[in-house]
């Protein structure tokens, strides 16, 4: 069963993991996942999403708020 989940730190790695097989090698790193972070936060939470099946990423959703970046 598919879940999504908001955009966590503690999801980085796992993030980094699936975007370097199914984007390409080093496309994100952890410091570029901080800036999307903290740029996907509101007063409701995250703008952003993993979805996650079981344990493993199946998609991800990183958007940046209106007047980021």
């Amino acid at each position: 069963m598919i879940e999504i989940r908001p955009l966590s730190p503690k999801y980085f790695q796992d993030i980094i993991k699936f975007t370097d097989k199914e984007i390409g090698l080093n496309y994100f790193d952890e410091s570029s996942l901080w800036e999307l972070y903290n740029q996907s936060q509101t007063h409701f939470g995250s703008a952003s999403f993993v979805a996650y099946d079981e344990e493993k990423i199946v998609a991800i959703r990183l958007t940046r708020m209106h007047g980021c970046g």
